[in-house]
């Protein structure tokens, strides 16, 4: 009687509270074995994502030109080179660069054609520290950073002129012309530096540190104008702002998040964060107050999935993890299902003992369509593909509450329980 009254609040739950089916991130490649480590959002249309293939040894770059509905793979690695790659930045559609390490050396790369092909136009192939950040300010003009040193051309990677960051360990620089632009990083502290002339001074506009780690380091910045920018502060939950160009800066605490992996601001107002622990938050003030946006929920894509970066144009994003997961945002897109109320799956009966039907009501639905069911927990214990509108279901489960979601090309459809007695 007891276990009968437990599994009856959770169905009170479950029947009157909204599942998430198609929110403002879904899914749109999900390979199960890829690692992907960057993205870079050039448009609403194209992105580029790197990768590793499941033994670490292959590494490759992803590009769609639809929006997240088909990628094609770009192989960078040959039998005499491996790469890892460390920064993307791309200008416009054909125009962008790859940054990183050929054999365990610096490496630069460029394409002018969307990445169908790349030269190599590394500034020091000598050094053995990759190129961690690239920022240029049109076709011409950039500047590249391997830690220690700053790069610029103004020829389009032809030439570089080289200046050294004193006593600093640099991880980004955002440049607004060929002048004046920022770094941060680390020198015993987190620190931002501030140049009016290429890289060949810096002046030191803000530094922090935290008094429970050992080292203190600013590890990206967002600059949405010369004035405004964020940073963060790595392996803690804390974003700094400046609207003065770095003269004053305000701390600014996500509470919900455990630790910062990444963040981008679209506005002076409007920023994503994106939490070590695989939650997405957004703010709408500026940072004074954080929603979650999206969180890798019941462990659909697996228990051990972590989202690594993403990348904001405009009002698209793309985030990327482990487990070959990309996930797509567009604004304004959320759908809720109430779950039996909807016609467009259904199971039945529901509870059952071992066997069921599942009924999808949407033919264009069932396309690469798959079952997944899962524990309270969010542990798997059944998956199945679906190759027709209505399956037989055959379980063997122990009695309990269990959810399930029907993807359809990679996608979450739809989510509902189920109680097996």
């Amino acid at each position: 009687m007891k276990k009968r009254t437990i599994f009856s609040c959770l169905i009170a739950v479950f029947q009157f509270a909204p599942f998430w089916i198609q929110a403002q991130w879904h899914a749109v490649r999900f390979d199960s074995s890829n690692t992907f480590w960057k993205v870079f959002t050039v448009s609403s249309q194209t992105a580029f994502v790197s990768g590793v293939e499941p033994f670490g040894s292959e590494t490759f770059l992803l590009r769609t030109n639809d929006g997240g509905g088909t990628w094609d793979s770009i192989a960078l690695n040959t039998i005499a080179d491996t790469f890892q790659v460390r920064s993307l930045f791309f200008i416009d559609t054909d125009h962008g660069f790859v940054g990183g390490t050929k054999n365990n050396h610096q490496v630069l790369l460029k394409t002018i054609d969307n990445g169908n092909t790349f030269t190599e136009i590394t500034p020091d192939s000598l050094l053995i520290n990759g190129i961690v950040s690239i920022h240029f300010t049109d076709a011409q003009n950039g500047f590249v950073t391997n830690r220690n040193n700053l790069y610029q051309t103004s020829n389009a990677g032809n030439s570089w002129t080289t200046n050294a960051f004193p006593g600093a360990t640099i991880w980004d620089i955002k440049f607004y012309d060929s002048n004046n632009g920022y770094a941060c990083g680390a020198n015993g502290e987190g620190i931002v530096l501030k140049t009016n002339d290429a890289g060949a001074s810096w002046d030191t506009v803000f530094s922090w540190v935290h008094p429970f780690l050992f080292w203190s380091d600013i590890g990206k910045m967002d600059f949405i104008n010369p004035d405004t920018g964020f940073s963060f502060l790595r392996n803690t939950n804390i974003l700094f702002k400046t609207e003065n160009g770095g003269i004053s800066w305000d701390t600014i605490v996500v509470d919900s998040a455990v630790y910062i992996a990444d963040f981008d601001f679209t506005s002076i107002d409007t920023g994503h964060v994106l939490s070590l622990e695989g939650k997405i938050f957004v703010t709408t003030d500026g940072g004074i107050t954080w929603t979650m946006e999206y969180a890798t929920a019941w462990g659909l894509y697996g228990p051990l999935v972590n989202l690594h970066s993403f990348s904001f144009f405009e009002q698209t994003g793309f985030v990327a993890g482990s487990n070959g997961l990309i996930k797509k945002y567009t604004a304004n897109q959320s759908t809720f299902v109430y779950g039996d109320k909807t016609s467009l799956v259904r199971i039945y009966p529901n509870p059952f003992a071992t066997e069921a039907i599942l009924e999808i009501t949407d033919l264009k639905l069932i396309e690469n369509a798959e079952l997944h069911i899962l524990d309270l927990s969010g542990k798997k214990v059944h998956q199945q593909p679906l190759r027709s509108n209505k399956e037989s279901l055959n379980l063997h489960l122990p009695a309990g509450l269990y959810i399930y979601s029907v993807f359809g090309n990679h996608e979450v459809i739809y989510t509902g329980k189920l109680i097996v007695q």
